[in-house]
């Protein structure tokens, strides 16, 4: 017994330390060898207290990221830089290679808690980080509201979309289990949220937390008791963000927010990136509708952005991203596996039966999110994914199970 809770304890150790290096090295060496050593140990736990016996079941999580990956390889036959599509592909098929040893280990647990707690945790590690990295003056002058937090270490949106989702899932486990001390930390993804100044992810925090409420107290026996409670308790957690935006460390943030939606009202605004991110959005969709069956190759948009702009970057928006890139088809092979966990989550998500209510919200936020970056490719991305089909395999596991008990009866 003390030994099982050893493997447990060090190989959730393992993935937090996995998961913080997404943000805290990024896309650099040290990001692809810190996952490779973590999942390598994971690994080796696994197959020493199988007595090495290595089983793995391939489920639709293998097949649907395989069939994505293989898209982007084959995307390298059409594209005007054909290298970085196949590297794209590579990237793709080392991080499901990496996700699947991550699927091995928990596809015999009872949920996905680990998975969801590991993503929940990281933030906190990833904003002590920050607190190392820039320095007691720098935190504190993004805790005033007046500098932003760079991109330095990691993009500033992904660190605050990230951040989010955290904050989410630390918000979820305070409704459905209670407020404990441990749970204070809530307080450092919601202050990262603030440095980086997001405002998709301010976003995806709001919707997050209402879907939180949604799925914690919707009322199966009495519709309008339900409606009544989701309804107080939303109006409750409205005024508690109101009223924590009004502090100083949400000023640049609140700024942001005024001026996109002056921009929305055809005033005119001294941000660049928000006309920037317009014109990249615009750029794209005219390239989809030039390509819209086969994109320009996976990976291929700088080209677009180049002539744009003058700058050799992405669309940062994934949907156009991949409609560009990958036209309809590529579009539908990717947002297939989010359409195929939807369906497969909610109706566990609405008997609450389960970790299922909670995947599938963080599965919704962080594709809602896909409007203000590209995640096709990140590392978090499939770190979500992975933990999603996880749930599904579980629940239909035990509800297999649950079946044959009863025809047996």
């Amino acid at each position: 017994m003390k030994i099982n809770k050893l493997y447990d304890s060090v190989s959730w150790l393992l993935l937090l330390i996995m998961c913080s290096s997404f943000l805290i090295f990024n896309e650099t060496k040290l990001s692809t060898i810190s996952v490779v050593i973590c999942c390598g140990l994971l690994f080796c736990i696994m197959a020493y207290k199988n007595r090495g016996r290595i089983r793995i079941p391939i489920t639709m999580f293998h097949l649907m990221v395989m069939l994505f990956a293989l898209f982007c390889f084959l995307s390298s036959i059409w594209a005007t830089n054909g290298v970085e599509s196949r590297s794209k592909a590579i990237s793709i098929v080392e991080i499901l290679c990496c996700m699947t040893i991550v699927f091995w280990r928990y596809c015999d647990s009872e949920s996905s808690i680990d998975i969801l707690s590991v993503i929940m945790w990281s933030s906190v590690i990833v904003t002590l980080y920050s607190l190392y990295y820039y320095g007691i003056s720098h935190f504190l002058a993004m805790a005033s509201g007046s500098v932003r937090i760079g991109n330095d270490y990691a993009n500033s949106n992904a660190i605050g979309m990230w951040a989010a989702i955290s904050a989410i899932l630390f918000i979820y486990f305070i409704l459905n289990y209670g407020m404990k001390l441990k749970y204070i930390a809530v307080i450092m993804p919601i202050i990262l949220v603030a440095f980086s100044q997001s405002r998709t992810a301010f976003l995806v925090l709001i919707i997050g937390i209402i879907l939180v409420i949604f799925f914690r107290y919707r009322e199966n026996k009495s519709f309008f008791k339900g409606v009544l409670r989701i309804s107080a308790a939303v109006l409750i957690i409205v005024a508690i963000i109101f009223f924590i935006s009004q502090f100083q460390v949400f000023s640049g943030l609140n700024g942001r927010i005024q001026s996109l939606i002056d921009y929305s009202q055809g005033k005119s605004v001294r941000e660049g990136s928000v006309i920037q991110r317009e014109l990249y959005i615009q750029a794209g969709w005219e390239q989809f509708l030039k390509t819209p069956i086969l994109g320009v190759g996976i990976g291929n948009t700088s080209q677009i952005t180049m002539a744009v702009t003058g700058h050799s970057t992405y669309l940062h928006n994934n949907f156009v991203e991949l409609l560009a890139s990958g036209g309809i088809i590529g579009f539908g092979i990717y947002y297939g596996i989010i359409l195929y966990l939807i369906i497969k989550l909610t109706p566990f998500a609405l008997k609450k039966d389960s970790f299922s209510d909670a995947c599938l919200v963080i599965l919704i936020v962080h594709t809602i999110a896909d409007y203000g970056t590209v995640s096709y490719y990140n590392k978090g991305t499939y770190f979500i994914l992975v933990g999603c089909f996880l749930q599904v395999y579980i629940n239909y596991k035990s509800k297999k199970v649950l079946d044959s008990n009863n025809n047996l009866s």
